[in-house]
């Protein structure tokens, strides 16, 4: 199958977008997919997520010609997404985990001499044909940068994490009006249309009324396109700082059950795109 480039978004930041990225990514690695992690927020919170070091790699694939993808990307320690005992009853086949870090440096990439947006695809392409990928998943930052049109052109689909509040589903309904309008420009260049996978509703409390309320709202308002919610929980929070994903941190509690049902609600979606 050809390799999908999966960008996780929404211009509001703390929705968890980078929770979201490394759980999906790490739970599909963890059932024998190919899966790469891209990071372009210059936060580079993926790496602190999965128990790394930030790294300007991606930035350094900017500024030095003579650099290769694989002297950037790093292969993430199976300690921080496999448990140390593998529950009985998971069916699981742990297939190794990549990524490409990002610092503080990535939001300086568009002022390079020389900068191309078209440069962040090959990266993409190379990083994808290097590690023989099926999923690259590219995390995002929370604020607008001239960067993003590179990222945009590279996505085959676009992952949307939002948070029930007004400002969250604000910015996710306007860059689904704006997709139409950014595939027609791209097919100039390219020959495919970047599709939604979904919308996932982060960090949900049910049990007050603003939240059941808004997260009405999303459902009415996107419809078929709406993951289940996720449940606010302090785990995510925790497995997070200790650099392990929830199902190294935790495989047995009941965030990482709500992690697993993402990955596999992404397998069905990605199944039939």
């Amino acid at each position: 199958m050809d390799a999908k480039t999966i960008v996780v978004t929404n211009r509001k930041g703390g929705v968890g977008k980078t929770t979201m990225t490394v759980h999906i990514a790490s739970a599909l690695a963890l059932l024998g997919y190919r899966v790469g992690i891209l990071d372009t927020d210059s936060q580079g919170h993926c790496a602190l997520a999965l128990g790394m070091r930030k790294e300007n790699g991606l930035f350094n694939l900017y500024s030095d010609e003579g650099m290769f993808v694989s002297d950037a990307v790093r292969e993430v320690p199976l300690q921080s997404y496999v448990p140390i005992e593998i529950p009985q009853d998971w069916r699981v086949n742990p297939q190794p985990l990549y990524l490409l870090p990002g610092g503080k440096q990535t939001s300086a990439i568009p002022s390079l001499d020389g900068y191309s947006p078209f440069r962040f695809h090959e990266i993409v392409q190379e990083m994808q044909e290097q590690y023989n990928l099926q999923y690259l998943f590219v995390d995002t930052g929370p604020t607008y940068n001239p960067f993003d049109v590179a990222v945009n052109f590279a996505a085959t689909d676009f992952l949307y994490v939002t948070e029930p509040s007004y400002a969250s589903i604000d910015g996710v309904t306007n860059a689904l009006a704006e997709l139409d309008k950014m595939n027609e420009r791209n097919r100039k260049y390219r020959d495919w249309d970047s599709k939604v996978m979904g919308v996932i509703t982060n960090k949900t409390m049910l049990k007050t009324n603003a939240h059941r309320d808004q997260t009405g709202a999303i459902g009415n308002n996107l419809q078929n396109l709406v993951w289940s919610p996720v449940p606010h929980g302090i785990v995510w929070q925790e497995a997070f700082n200790v650099g392990m994903s929830l199902f190294a941190y935790g495989p047995l509690v009941i965030e990482t059950t709500r992690a697993w049902k993402l990955a596999f609600k992404f397998i069905e979606v990605a199944d039939h795109a």
